[in-house]
């Protein structure tokens, strides 16, 4: 608080804007909360509004602390706080339903509120484990702004009727704090006395009209005869149940999503590697292809040659048939004859040399 008062520039500060690496950490599925506001489903947070919901409660679940959210006008920052509300009213069902009804509130003590316009009221103490972390207060410099919000959270506009049919909070008593419709008792705008005195004698006291929140609980238990507290048990029983069920199932999916996101991005890692592959496999059938049909080419050069070659060698063996009579003689003397045979037969081994420096290659390549 100081550090804030002081106006000192925070150590850290991330954009998830333009920090996608940052942004990606933001919204891992482990850090999901799972509480959400009863908004069209259709139209949940967008990814930095978020990122920017679970990193409040990652960073502030246990521990003290200022988280600061910057937006332009316009950008979401109240559709934001919804879903944070939302998650505190969660984490506290949480700790409700883990203590059971019995012990919701402590027993052994009660506050006493003074007098305040007219009368004193007498509190039972919630349970220890309720007594932090669960209290919202919306402040601001501008009051009109504050109470803006205040009002704006009952509202029944304010949810998707169709999706959430059955949301309501004690909606009978929460239409007497503002005009509109509303679908329960979720926000109020206190802070002074006069403010307070309203809200008491709004909600909590009962008129010609319609019952008060006091007479609505006192009218639970007030006539032993039809002692509506074992009913309300049940049904808190029977909820308890639910909730933890919806809870159970919430976990599973986070943990299932989490594996996913802690293996996205090797996954989207391999997905690039596997279009490398993909274009390579391509450019080397392009390239079997064409060695396909130099191999064609080669081959039937080969058949070509080894027939060339098999022609030259008939041919030289006949030419050796045919050499001069007296051969030896004539090759010392070196006549003409023997010359011109001579001649014929280099050429024909020439031949046959090329050719079969030819076939090398071939075989070679």
């Amino acid at each position: 608080m100081q550090a804030y008062l002081a106006l000192q520039a925070p150590e850290k500060r991330v954009d998830l804007i333009r920090n996608k690496a940052a942004l990606f950490k933001t919204f891992d599925p482990e850090l999901m909360t799972a509480g959400r506001w009863p908004s069209n489903i259709e139209y949940g947070l967008y990814t930095a509004q978020e990122g920017a919901v679970n990193t409040t409660f990652s960073v502030l679940r246990n521990e003290e602390g200022l988280q600061g959210i910057n937006g332009p006008p316009g950008t979401g920052k109240t559709t934001l706080l919804l879903d944070i509300i939302a998650e505190i009213i969660v984490e506290r069902a949480k700790v409700i339903a883990e203590l059971g009804c019995d012990k919701i509130f402590d027993r052994n003590s009660y506050t006493k509120v003074e007098k305040e316009s007219g009368f004193n009221l007498h509190t039972y103490a919630p349970a220890v484990v309720l007594r932090k972390n669960f209290g919202i207060v919306v402040a601001s410099n501008n009051n009109a702004a504050v109470e803006n919000i205040s009002k704006e959270l009952p509202l029944k506009s304010k949810i998707d009727g169709n999706a959430f049919p059955k949301a309501d909070y004690f909606s009978v008593c929460a239409r007497a704090i503002i005009e509109e419709e509303s679908w329960g008792v979720l926000a109020a705008a206190l802070g002074n006395a006069k403010n307070r005195n309203t809200f008491r004698k709004a909600f909590w006291q009962s008129d010609k009209e319609r019952l008060g929140f006091d007479d609505l609980l006192y009218n639970v238990y007030r006539d032993p005869a039809t002692d509506k507290v074992p009913i309300h048990q049940k049904l808190f029983e029977e909820q308890q149940v639910i909730f933890q069920s919806l809870l159970a199932e919430f976990d599973a999916f986070r943990k299932t999503a989490a594996c996913f996101h802690q293996q996205l991005p090797a996954y989207m890692h391999n997905k690039q590697k596997e279009k490398q592959t993909h274009e390579e496999l391509k450019q080397i059938s392009v390239q079997l292809g064409e060695l396909s049909v130099q191999r064609e080419t080669l081959t039937s050069k080969e058949h070509r040659l080894t027939k060339d070659a098999e022609r030259v060698q008939s041919l030289l063996h006949l030419h050796i048939q045919r050499r001069p009579s007296f051969f030896f003689l004539q090759k010392l003397f070196k006549t003409a004859r023997f010359k011109t045979w001579n001649t014929e037969a280099e050429e024909i081994h020439h031949s046959l040399k090329n050719i079969n420096v030819d076939l090398d290659y071939i075989k070679k390549a």
